[in-house]
Formats: C-alpha cells, structure tokens, sequence
C-alpha cells in the first residue's frame, strides 16, 4: 500500500475541518451555528470537492481508473460513475 492510499482517505475531510474551525474562530461562532458550520464545511469540501477531483478521472482516465479499483477496463460503467461524481459534487459545493 502507497501513501496515497494511505493519506487519501483523509485529504479532503481534513482541510474542510481546519476550514471549519478557522470560520468558527474568525466568525466568533457559537451553539448551534457553530455546529451548522462543520457540517456545511464538510458537505462542500469533504464530500462535495472530493467528488468533483475524482470524477474527471473516470471521464478521461477510465481504463487507469478501472484497473485501480478492480474493475474491467473499457466498461461503461466508469462513465456512469464520473458523471454521477461530477454532478454530486456541483450539488455537494452549492449547498
């Protein structure tokens, strides 16, 4: 196992977490809007960003990407989960 598979799964959950205790402090936040900021942080970088980072791979890369995780390569089902990355990831970022 390589470092990016061993730091990956922490490389966008992370940085929204430091975003979000940076906004907190510089916003002096508190209760119940300090706890509505992490979620919010974590929905648009964690989940949303990381979306829109790996979808372009199964669009333009589809065979690397398939050998990476185990699948066939030239199958359509990586166009399939690019387009559905892409799109949750605009969703995730504009919430």
């Amino acid at each position: 196992m390589g470092i990016t598979e061993l730091v990956w799964p922490v490389s966008f959950p992370l940085p929204a977490l430091v975003n979000a205790a940076i906004h907190i402090h510089t916003g002096k936040s508190s209760g119940a809007a300090a706890r509505e900021i992490v979620p919010v942080w974590q929905l648009a970088v964690g989940w949303g960003v990381s979306l829109l980072y790996g979808g372009p791979g199964h669009l333009l890369v589809p065979d690397r990407v398939a050998a990476s995780i185990g699948r066939a390569a030239g199958s359509p089902f990586q166009r399939e989960v690019g387009i559905r990355d892409a799109a949750m990831g605009i969703g995730a970022c504009s919430a």
